[in-house]
């Protein structure tokens, strides 16, 4: 059974390897994603800290209306798609702009207390952890002639089983892994060092990957089933903005508060269409570390501001909870900085050791098999050649 099991694993990972160690250094790098950019564009994902009197309270977000009208009024060429939204004084907003007749995304910054725009709009993909996430999502195939983001998507997917395949198989080789999980003989050959290497660090970094590999194929598929829904393959571009007036932020904010207890908003999602709801998702207190800052919404009308439905997660089943878990499970962001590292190392780093170890062990043992396997065709030679000449002589 293990012989077939090393077969059967040795061949997903020379399968996956390339793609799959593209993954794993992009999430590393993407767990600490607010940290980069805060290091690559400080004056834009960054506030100012306020200039207030020590007796003074800090200031407060300027009116929503006003901030979406000023948006408007800069960018009048664009649609406010999408607003992430800070109340921390650390964090500016980040703005998600459609330029209108197309389907190419833009991203900016705001200050929200002192109603700023921190950039000029730059394509979604041209910030470096955006670009990264785009690698770590779809290979950059959009950018790569005859090939479609969709494509990419669909190889990620298929990378993300065999992690699966890879993690479950390797497991299933070492199952009685507590044995010898930390015994490195050090003094040994350094295939059999490499093997307990692989053994060590699988065995360690096993619940990360089934994680992320499990999460990330979920997502995945969860885009695969957007883009080939009938609605959106028939949806026309957007070419002038859906709402003629003015959408009426400020009370909607006010409202979702009420709607859902203890409600905090974090995400505004406007209407791409007429006949879509404006929508606010955001956070409520549950006492779970895993649920996330989007797990609720509230739903209004857009033109009259009329409330028209709720999603509080606390209401639901089990199984939108733990759907709803998977976001911060993926990225590792449920723990502070010691499970970021772990995400980081673990999900990012080991498969990088993994695949050194492993590849160095399947190349020895297949050259050993070819060495015997030559040694064996010269001794077959050599005695073939031995009985042709007695023969012979004979």
């Amino acid at each position: 059974m293990n012989k077939t099991l090393y077969k059967l694993h040795s061949w997903l990972a020379l399968t996956a390897v390339v793609p799959l160690l593209i993954i794993s250094l992009t999430g590393a790098l993407l767990v600490f994603k607010f940290e980069l950019d805060n290091w690559l564009m400080p004056d834009r994902v960054t506030l100012a800290s306020p200039e207030i009197e020590p007796s003074s309270s800090l200031p407060s977000r300027l009116n929503a209306d006003e901030l979406f009208a000023q948006i408007q009024q800069a960018y009048p060429e664009f649609r406010l798609a999408s607003w992430e939204v800070f109340d921390d004084h650390v964090e500016a907003d980040r703005l998600y702009l459609v330029k209108l007749g197309t389907d190419h995304w833009y991203k900016t910054y705001l200050d929200p207390y002192r109603g700023k725009l921190l950039a000029e709009p730059v394509l979604l993909h041209s910030e470096f952890t955006e670009w990264l996430i785009e690698l770590h999502y779809t290979f950059l195939f959009e950018d790569i002639s005859g090939l479609t983001e969709l494509q990419g998507v669909i190889i990620s997917l298929i990378v993300a089983v065999l992690l699966l395949l890879l993690g479950i198989s390797g497991l299933m080789m070492y199952r009685k892994f507590w044995q010898k999980l930390f015994q490195l003989r050090w003094h040994a050959a350094w295939v059999t060092l490499y093997t307990d290497l692989h053994r060590l660090v699988g065995t360690l970094a096993s619940p990360v990957l089934l994680i992320v590999g499990f999460t990330g194929g979920y997502f995945n598929i969860v885009v695969l089933l957007h883009e080939f829904d009938e609605e959106h393959i028939n949806e026309p571009l957007v070419t002038q903005i859906p709402y003629q007036n003015a959408i009426p932020l400020q009370q909607s904010l006010i409202d979702s508060r009420q709607r859902i207890n203890g409600f905090v908003p974090t995400y505004i999602r406007l209407p791409d269409y007429d006949h879509e709801p404006l929508r606010l998702f955001g956070w409520v207190p549950t006492g779970n570390p895993l649920i996330s800052n989007y797990a609720s919404s509230v739903d209004y009308d857009h033109a009259s501001g009329e409330f028209q439905s709720n999603y509080d997660i606390r209401q639901q089943n089990i199984g939108a909870a733990i759907l709803d878990s998977f976001r911060r499970l993926h990225f590792g962001n449920f723990g502070g900085l010691l499970v970021q590292i772990l995400w980081a190392l673990l999900g990012g780093i080991a498969p990088l050791l993994l695949a050194i170890t492993g590849l160095s062990v399947w190349w020895r043992r297949k050259s050993k098999r070819r060495q015997s396997k030559q040694r064996r065709q010269s001794r077959q030679t050599r005695s073939d050649s031995q009985r042709a000449t007695s023969q012979q002589s004979t």
